[in-house]
């Protein structure tokens, strides 16, 4: 009975790299034909390039290969087991895009804007607070629970 779930899942295995694998050859073929546009994959909106999103992309790629050759090379393929580091990377890296984001918002809204939810989003200020920045008074932190 083991023999039968084996090749089973050796079938199941490759009919799905192969699905995956088309897919991927679609989506390559889009790029190459011009459907699919890649000039904002690693640029912000305003056009400038984004080094947190170039490292993302990277460390993404970089470990997806590394894993998907440490799958390869093994007899009979197998599913490896990821250290703990190079997950720690992917948050680190992830991480710092995710902080870059938030920088980004704060100088376009306003930290103000930001924190008490009165920006419009879009780097313009709430016209209906735009002349009360300077006399906002910033409230004192309540205690911490115990």
């Amino acid at each position: 009975m083991t023999s039968q779930w084996t090749t089973l899942a050796l079938v199941v295995g490759w009919i799905l790299t192969i699905m995956l694998g088309l897919l991927g050859l679609i989506i390559v073929w889009l790029i190459i034909s011009g459907r699919i546009d890649l000039k904002d994959l690693i640029s912000e909106p305003n056009g400038n390039a984004s080094l947190s999103r170039f490292q993302f992309l990277i460390f993404t790629f970089v470990i997806a290969m590394s894993l998907f050759l440490m799958i390869v090379s093994t007899s009979p393929p197998s599913f490896p087991a990821i250290p703990g580091g190079i997950l720690a990377l992917l948050g680190i890296s992830g991480g710092s895009y995710v902080v870059s984001k938030g920088i980004q918002t704060t100088k376009e809204v306003g930290i103000m804007d930001a924190v008490y939810g009165k920006g419009t989003g879009d780097g313009r200020s709430n016209p209906s607070v735009a002349g009360v920045a300077a006399s906002v008074v910033i409230p004192p932190v309540p205690p911490k629970p115990e």
